[in-house]
């Protein structure tokens, strides 16, 4: 139950805070060397992220690409309920609501699967629900 609980505090806080596009607040929990995976086959954006400095010029770009983000968690799941040690695997289903710089929007959903070493996030890979042409054009590329 304490893994569960953990999880139901901190990934809401989290979101929260890359909602208000604190970086600072949102990574805070990551590891100087975490791994974050976006997909899709959008230049500059899709692909794979290491290092907290890498990730953090990710979410840069992501806040100036969005004039507004509202990333809501729907569910959240954890591999081990019972941890105390910050060991877990954490799967999160999230909507997001968001608008570009040119004010596009689109409604969209996901999961992102996130490993935890220690309290720390050291690998998250997001899987997006739609990453076709809408999702190409809320990052500026495409129709």
């Amino acid at each position: 139950m304490i893994g569960v609980l953990l999880a139901k505090r901190n990934i809401p806080k989290a979101f929260d805070a890359l909602n208000r596009k604190d970086i600072k607040e949102f990574l805070k929990d990551w590891a100087d060397d975490a791994v974050m995976i976006y997909p899709g086959d959008v230049p500059g954006v899709s692909g794979t992220y290491k290092g907290k400095v890498a990730i953090r010029g990710f979410y840069k770009h992501e806040f100036e690409q969005f004039s507004n983000i509202h990333i809501t968690p729907i569910n959240i799941a954890v591999t081990n309920i019972f941890d105390l040690k910050g060991n877990n695997v954490v799967a999160v289903n999230w909507v997001v609501d968001v608008t570009n710089i040119d004010g596009y929007q689109i409604n969209n959903g996901g999961v992102t699967i996130m490993k935890f070493q220690e309290g720390k996030l050291i690998h998250a890979k997001n899987f997006v629900f739609d990453t076709g042409d809408r999702f190409r054009k809320i990052w500026g590329y495409g129709k």
